[in-house]
């Protein structure tokens, strides 16, 4: 019963997404809204809470050199199909480029950002003569909890947003990490084989952006030709991870596989697991269980601390899930899984999420390189103490500590960011 349960939160947890997943679920909470309609939009109105205007605002639209929710919403408009869900706005023209353009200049659309509001929450409105429809999503980005349509002359009803709601995978908080390794030790291969999509689809992208002229990927090389840097496992997994980064940031025409709701997240997982499995010629079984070892504990911490919220989850939820599965690919087992999550929250907490950007690259290629030293340290029996700062002597209570201090502990300091991001 365990094992099915996990496999089905995993398998929803780990989903394509063409572009940054908050700008992109916009559009999708969009595109569902329209569908609802029969008559021309007259007028659009979008209320997003501040962690998805944070992550929306200065990042990539797929297919265009365009960055921020605005065109996400007005390319929903153009061409969102609702079905491709997280590939909503996929094969994007440079006609339909234009008429998004002529959308946003004609003042059709409206965004409002809900500052009290944070995690994850999306409204989108539109209006005809005749009727008007709206959708709600909540928790995760393709959770729709509210989907109406009613006469243009009436008035929604105001939606009652819970304050402290798990989101759509708060089972996942029932299991343990014993539990966790347990499943990937037991769960029959064919049901994990789906994640070797995901390696396949983010080193297609990765190669992408090795390709991109003065990106960080390409002054990685210039290190490593120089020798600053040393030719390693080290060395190629960051600048993987940050070439698909910047590349996805910058708005990249192909799909990433995202984990619990993050393509950079997802960047983290596959990249470094595949990395490490090719530089210790691992077998392919390893590599399965490692993805699955590695995407479940960052769907825990994820859950735990807020689908989004003031801290970094590149950091310190895919580096945690990441350090773990490298601890399982050198022969480490539970211990060296509780030091090496140690290692990496003794550290790397406190890094800020202030929006998905060019610059979330850099971050991606920091938690990758501390979180395969950090599995290494604590295979040779090397961890901060369990009682230093926000730590703790088991895995769950670790996570129950980086949860409280994340919420409620920086929601002030994302209305903090927030402001500092709207004057910059």
């Amino acid at each position: 019963m365990k094992n099915r349960e996990l496999t089905k939160l995993l398998k929803a947890s780990v989903r394509p997404a063409l572009g940054c997943t908050e700008p992109i679920a916009i559009a999708y909470a969009l595109a569902k809204a329209k569908s609802e309609l029969s008559s021309e939009i007259e007028k659009v109105e979008i209320m997003v809470s501040l962690n998805i205007y944070k992550n929306a605002a200065r990042v990539g639209i797929p297919g265009t050199n365009y960055k921020g929710p605005m065109m996400a919403a007005a390319l929903s408009l153009v061409r969102g199909d609702y079905k491709k869900e997280l590939e909503v706005i996929e094969n994007v023209t440079e006609a339909d480029i234009k008429k998004a353009q002529a959308i946003i200049d004609s003042g059709l659309i409206n965004l409002k950002v809900m500052e009290e509001v944070n995690g994850i929450y999306i409204e989108t409105r539109v209006l005809s003569a005749a009727e008007k429809a709206r959708v709600i999503i909540i928790d995760n980005h393709l959770n729709v909890v509210k989907t109406e349509k009613i006469k243009a002359d009436l008035e929604f009803e105001t939606y009652q947003i819970e304050v402290d709601r798990k989101n759509d995978f708060g089972a996942i908080l029932d299991f343990s990490l014993a539990d966790i390794l347990t499943y990937i030790k037991e769960v029959p291969l064919a049901e994990i084989e789906f994640l070797q999509e995901g390696v396949d689809m983010n080193l297609k992208v990765a190669a992408e952006g090795l390709k991109t002229e003065n990106s960080l990927s390409s002054k990685f090389e210039e290190l490593i030709a120089s020798g600053f840097l040393n030719d390693n496992l080290l060395a190629k997994a960051k600048m993987k991870a940050a070439a698909a980064s910047e590349a996805r940031m910058n708005g990249s025409k192909l799909p990433i596989m995202t984990s619990a709701g993050s393509g950079n997240q997802g960047v983290v997982n596959f990249i470094t697991n595949a990395v490490v499995v090719e530089a210790k010629n691992l077998s392919h079984e390893k590599l399965l269980r490692a993805l699955a070892l590695s995407n479940l504990l960052t769907l825990y911490i994820k859950t735990a601390t807020g689908s989004l919220s003031a801290m970094c989850g590149v950091a310190v939820a895919a580096g945690v899930g990441v350090s773990a599965s490298t601890v399982y690919l050198l022969g480490g087992g539970e211990k060296e899984i509780l030091a090496a999550s140690l290692n990496v929250l003794g550290s790397l907490t406190g890094i800020v999420c202030d929006g998905a950007k060019e610059g979330c690259a850099y971050k991606v290629a920091t938690a990758v390189d501390w979180s395969i030293i950090a599995a290494k340290l604590a295979i040779a029996g090397k961890a901060v103490p369990q009682k230093d700062g926000i730590l703790a002597a088991s895995f769950e209570e670790l996570i129950d500590n980086l949860a409280y201090v994340c919420q409620p502990g920086m929601i002030e300091t994302d209305q903090a960011i927030l402001k500092v991001m709207q004057a910059n």
